[in-house]
């Protein structure tokens, strides 16, 4: 079955039968999470290149027979289906990374600001308490 003169005709009954086919010959991979540790409240999984990661993109992906093996030889290693993790996934940003030059300029400002409305504050706490004590003299 030649798949690009498929793939050129969409209605061809060929085409939905080998969609049909890769569908189902498409095996279900797993993550395996080690359930001893979390950071925060991210899971920690096996990585791709030995370790652990946090970042699902970096974790490896393993059949169902080897997940399920790993499972039965340490109960910690815990698989999940990858397409039900995938659904849970989201995007975080990580602090460390972060660079703070930007955030502590605009605090500083702010710190500036403060300071300049706590100055106007007590200027016209004073014009009041002067104009109190003129009415006060009287």
């Amino acid at each position: 079955m030649d798949l690009v003169k498929i793939l050129k005709d969409f209605d061809n009954p060929d085409f939905n039968n080998a969609l049909v086919e890769l569908v189902a010959n498409k095996k279900e991979t797993y993550f395996l999470q080690d359930k001893r540790s979390y950071v925060g409240n991210n899971m920690l999984w096996w990585s791709k290149k030995g370790g652990y990661t946090c970042n699902i993109e970096d974790a490896e992906e393993f059949s169902k027979e080897k997940a399920m093996k790993s499972f039965k030889d340490r109960m910690t290693d815990v698989p999940y289906k990858s397409s039900d993790i995938r659904k849970n996934c989201r995007k975080v940003v990580d602090m460390q990374y972060v660079v703070k030059d930007d955030s502590d300029k605009f605090y500083s400002d702010l710190e500036k600001l403060k300071k300049v409305q706590n100055i106007i504050v007590i200027i016209f706490q004073l014009l009041i308490l002067k104009h109190q004590n003129k009415y006060l003299k009287i």
